[in-house]
């Protein structure tokens, strides 16, 4: 096993014993589980400036999928900021959270783990898999105050956005991997227009894009911890790295560039309407994943550069101010900025973490914000993106300054909680990654930064970073962005009336948002009226209906030859046996009561039982007779208690059935004959009998089909008895205790 390997089986095994570990120790669990991420962070500094660390096993060898991990410059750098600031946020989680805390760590390690193994996989199918991981454990992490339903419609919303998106992405990667024969990432060198916007789509949503940008804000009602964590290095970046990952090979991109130009301008602005502190950064940050889309779309040897060091400065004073916002929230009860105000006197050490990381925020000098600016503006290739850069740096000046200076200044109404270490370490840690980083951003370019940007890039850049590059014209759009910003900032209670004004006429982007998924209400009616009718006919008819018609397009448009037929060998006892099944069947559907349908519908079972002991299977014959048996038993207990059996159907609903049914009886007699008339018809059978010894260990070929060669399906169906054997317990027992009050 490898090291990766190993940190991702820790990361599982922290998640299983994390509510143990808090019930032994109580929050002080937090900094011990907190080094399961540290080790994780030390292991990748060793790995710095090596060779790239990669590892493959065989998953499925028949469609060439591995299980494969590769750690280069970008995968690298990302594994580096989640387990980096992950160490922070179990600390920070312990300081943060009264109640709930395992529940919340363990949760935490199983977002982790489906980042880290998200940003290292070399595989297509492996990618796709950690993708859905982060997005089932971030709906997990956002609806974590289950009992809210404004969480709980906040994390519903984030997973049928990334859900789509991610199905969309899959159906990318297929394409991918058919036009190319592999699913190995660094072997894909071709891509069709249909790939790239599916891959596209599914990173949009991901990264909170517009169109998709309204959900990030929204998944604001969870924990601090988790808005700190999803929000500044790890969940809303999956979609740059993917994008990252691919811009090799899809280069210089308008739409990419457009969509990040739109996205970072837009909720930019919007940030500037909001109160709440964690809604004002959410929307900041929508707007810092804009412009790192923007950089992959511009596609040079800057942009690339300004993209790495981008991500690093938005990780380091994003996540130190969701941090700050978050101990403002439980120290003084309110996150609202028009009512906070002399915190400074009670947090002094708050306060300087705070500042910190909003003049690095802001694009100032020595902070490493500042280079990030500057490397942005240098990276332009038009006005328009040079002002879509300024514009953005002046609402990020506002957002900082509602951050870290309101707050704080002034005169304070209320004696807020002391901070301790726990809250107060990870805006620290943060805030001198944006010093220090800022001081050293030469050294930490060739050491990080330039590897991150050949791997965006394709090839090694000669792009250097510094701190000072003289007076220049990317310095004075900077200053412009920061006086324009300082200057809406005196203006910020204008911006909130309105958009309490647009709140109250209720023209927001949520309600937007919900207004346009209103729009799906027709189409899911429809859809329900006509499958969740409480019929089973009802559903038969959808089923075989639908299945009839998709074989008769696959039929008329596809080639089917059935020319080669073998000619039919007509043995007396074989055909004796078909006519007493379908005279049976025909029996079935005429039959007065029930009790003689089902003892009818047993004589077809014994039919086709017959038929298979004709052709050597006395295993599959003596468990299709057991079933029959069975069934029939089953049937007679059930109908003996059935009202009186009587017959409603009208004429038209009989004929309607019968054409359907025969129908689908046509559409499985082809199927059979298009099997028949194969050049080698028997070549599965033989596989089966050949192998199941060898293969699967078995001497009993059914059994072995069943068990083995479709064990995934066997697994499926016991997974699907499982989850809804949990669903009903879970139904009955685990209610809440409000509801266990009143009953």
């Amino acid at each position: 096993m490898s090291a990766l390997e190993g940190f991702l089986l820790c990361g599982l095994l922290a998640a299983g014993l994390a509510p143990f570990v808090v019930r032994w120790l109580g929050n002080a669990a937090g900094w011990l589980l907190a080094l399961v991420p540290a080790s994780a962070f030390t292991w990748g500094l060793t790995l710095l400036g090596k060779d790239a660390f990669t590892i493959s096993r065989p998953w499925v060898e028949d469609l060439g999928i591995n299980f494969a991990f590769r750690l280069d410059g970008l995968s690298l750098f990302f594994w580096l900021l989640i387990s980096g600031i992950g160490t922070l946020i179990f600390v920070y989680a312990a300081g943060y959270m009264k109640k709930d805390l395992g529940r919340l760590l363990s949760y935490l390690f199983l977002f982790m783990v489906a980042m880290l193994g998200l940003v290292s996989a070399s595989d297509l199918i492996t990618l796709f898999v950690f993708w859905e991981a982060t997005s089932i454990t971030s709906f997990l992490l956002i609806g974590f105050s289950h009992e809210n339903p404004t969480a709980r419609k906040s994390a519903l919303q984030a997973l049928l956005i990334t859900g789509t998106g991610g199905l969309l992405l899959l159906a990318g990667f297929l394409i991918l991997g058919n036009q190319n024969g592999t699913y190995n990432l660094a072997e894909i060198t071709e891509y069709s227009p249909v790939a790239f916007w599916l891959i596209l789509i599914g990173a949009m949503t991901k990264s909170a894009q517009f169109p998709f940008h309204f959900w990030l804000p929204n998944a604001m009602s969870a924990p601090t911890p988790v808005s700190a964590y999803l929000h500044s290095a790890t969940m809303v970046k999956a979609g740059v790295f993917l994008l990252a990952k691919f811009s090799p090979l899809f280069g210089a991109q308008t739409p990419i560039l457009v969509i990040g130009a739109i996205t970072f301008v837009l909720a930019s602005i919007l940030s500037l309407f909001e109160t709440d502190l964690k809604r004002i950064l959410a929307w900041s940050t929508v707007g810092a994943l804009g412009s790192m889309v923007m950089l992959i779309g511009i596609g040079t040897e800057k942009a690339a550069l300004a993209l790495a060091i981008t991500i690093l400065a938005h990780a380091a004073y994003k996540g130190a101010l969701f941090m700050v916002a978050g101990t403002i929230d439980i120290t003084v009860g309110t996150r609202d900025v028009s009512k906070l105000s002399g915190l400074v006197k009670h947090a002094p050490i708050l306060w300087g973490a705070a500042l910190i990381a909003a003049a690095s925020m802001s694009g100032i000098i020595p902070f490493l914000g500042f280079v990030k600016k500057e490397v942005q503006l240098a990276a332009a290739p038009s006005l328009l993106i040079t002002l879509a850069i300024i514009i953005g740096g002046a609402c990020s000046v506002v957002a900082a300054a509602n951050v870290a200076l309101r707050p704080f200044l002034g005169n304070s109404e209320s004696a807020p909680e002391k901070t301790h270490l726990g809250l107060l370490l990870g805006p620290i840690v943060l805030g001198l990654v944006s010093v220090l980083g800022g001081l050293a951003v030469a050294q930490l370019g060739a050491q990080l930064l330039e590897p991150v940007a050949a791997s965006v890039f394709g090839h090694a850049i000669h792009e250097h970073l510094a701190l000072w590059h003289g007076l220049n014209t990317e310095l004075i759009f900077s200053l412009i962005a920061i006086g324009i910003g300082a200057a809406l900032a005196f203006q910020a209670p204008r911006f909130w009336a309105i958009g309490e004004k647009l709140k109250a006429q209720q023209f927001t982007t949520e309600s937007i948002s919900a207004g346009l998924f209103r729009l799906l209400h027709p189409i899911g009616e429809l859809t329900s009226d006509l499958i969740e009718k409480n019929s089973f006919r009802r559903h038969l008819l959808v089923y075989f209906g639908s299945f009839v018609i998709l074989f008769a397009i696959a039929f008329f448009t596809s080639p089917f030859d059935l020319r080669h037929v073998p000619e039919p060998r007509i043995i007396w006892y074989e055909t004796a046996f078909c006519v007493f099944a379908v005279i049976a069947a025909l029996a079935v559907i005429r039959m007065k009561n029930r009790l003689g349908a089902v003892a009818v519908l047993g004589i077809v079972g014994v039919a086709i039982t017959l038929t298979y002991a004709t052709y050597s299977a006395p295993d599959l014959a003596l468990t299709q007779l057991l079933i029959e048996i069975l069934s029939v038993v089953l049937f007679v207990l059930v109908f003996f208690h059935l009202p009186r059996f009587t017959q409603m159907s009208k004429r038209n609903t009989k004929v309607r059935d019968a054409i359907i049914a025969g129908a689908f009886g046509l559409v499985m007699t082809v199927v059979c004959l298009g099997v028949l008339s194969a050049p080698n018809p028997d070549r599965l059978s033989e596989y089966f009998a050949q192998t199941s010894y060898e293969k699967a260990k078995g001497k009993n070929v059914v059994n072995t089909i069943i068990v083995d060669y479709r064990g995934l399906d066997t697994l499926g169906e016991i997974t699907v008895l499982a989850v809804a054997a949990l669903g009903v317990h879970a139904l009955l027992k685990l209610r809440p205790k409000s509801l266990e009050d009143k009953s």
